[in-house]
């Protein structure tokens, strides 16, 4: 009898994660719409991302993100969940973007960290009008700026 009712109680519980992360959204006399206004420039945009990243609030990183970088919110959620993670301070330097097409941008910009701080190369795409961060990778142009922790989640 115990196991039946823990069963039933994991099995509730994945199926409420699972309703949560679904993109569709019903229209029923009980449900709440919220209206959540996401920042949408691309010097915008990658402020919230890192500052969303910083204070461990995926969802929201998940909002602004895209490909590969929608993945590495995801890891890094699910490997932060294993291990307790401390919102980690940084501040934004010399932020520059440039927009290649209207649905394309590049933004490089150093990050300073309490222990040091890292050039990175941020690719942004417009995906039905709202500016995503796409990719982020160290800016090797830049040279070597006092290492940063890896961004790589395993």
């Amino acid at each position: 009898m115990r196991k039946t009712v823990l069963t039933s109680i994991i099995l509730a519980t994945l199926s409420c994660n699972k309703a949560e992360k679904s993109p569709i959204i019903q229209n029923s006399p009980s449900s709440l719409a919220v209206k959540i206004e996401l920042p949408n420039t691309p010097e915008n945009v990658v402020r919230a991302w890192e500052e969303a990243i910083n204070k461990n609030q995926y969802a929201f990183a998940r909002m602004i993100s895209f490909g590969p970088e929608l993945e590495f919110v995801n890891a890094l959620e699910e490997s932060n969940s294993i291990e307790q993670a401390q919102d980690m301070r940084s501040d934004i330097l010399n932020l520059k973007c440039v927009e290649e097409s209207n649905e394309t941008a590049t933004c490089t910009c150093t990050i300073k960290y309490e222990d040091g701080a890292a050039a990175f190369k941020y690719f942004l795409v417009r995906n039905n009008g709202q500016w995503l961060i796409n990719d982020v990778v160290p800016d090797e142009n830049k040279g070597r700026v006092n290492q940063k922790p890896n961004r790589v989640v395993q």
